[in-house]
């Protein structure tokens, strides 16, 4: 008999005679079959919950490439684009857009007789997010009777140029109390472009 499996006789031995030892084993036992299911069971679950998603992101890329017509949207968003460019005034340096919009909102208020009436403000022109897009807004403060304000906003919904009235805030009285707040988008021009001039 060999020093291991006299060792293996003596333990098998003192476990036989000894109950609160074999208690011991097999709480011990108990204690990592059940750490064992439990590892298992996280492990499963874990691996359940990455193939669900793994499920769902490939439902959702078949979705996508099965539907028609990416080509046809993004046509239709170039020419969007293109299409609001052109409503853009192109201008050689972004000071330019700002005296161009100073402009457009004193052609504005002739329009609708409100010139001697109103106080102007223009705002420092500010780059987009679009390349060689800039914009500038022009505030106007004014007393306008209700006609002259319909005119106003006339004036400034027929110009060709891109235009977006940010805000507006109208007190009906006799003369009216009129707070305006327009933004104009405009296109710097390559070093070297001209301008249309309008």
């Amino acid at each position: 008999m060999t020093s291991a499996s006299a060792a293996l006789s003596t333990l098998l031995g003192q476990v036989r005679s000894n109950a609160r030892l074999q208690v011991g084993l097999g709480v011990i036992g108990i204690i990592l079959v059940w750490a064992l299911h439990d590892s298992l069971s996280r492990w499963a679950a874990a691996s359940a919950a990455a193939a669900q998603e793994s499920g769902i992101q490939l439902q959702r890329m078949a979705s996508l490439t099965g539907e028609s017509g990416w080509s046809e949207r993004a046509e239709a968003a170039k020419s969007l684009r293109s299409s609001l460019e052109a409503q853009m005034q192109p201008v050689a340096a972004a000071g330019l857009a700002q005296a161009h919009l100073q402009s457009e909102a004193q052609r504005w208020l002739k329009g609708a007789g409100l010139e001697s009436r109103s106080r102007m403000q223009i705002s420092p022109p500010v780059e987009t997010a679009v390349p060689r897009v800039v914009s500038v807004s022009v505030s106007l403060n004014l007393e306008a009777a209700p006609r002259a304000m319909l005119e106003l906003l006339r004036q400034i919904e027929s110009s060709r140029q891109l235009l977006v009235v940010e805000e507006m805030r109208y007190a009906p009285r006799s003369a009216g109390a009129l707070y305006l707040r327009v933004r104009g988008h405009y296109v710097l021009e390559p070093e070297g472009g001209a301008g249309d001039g309008n």
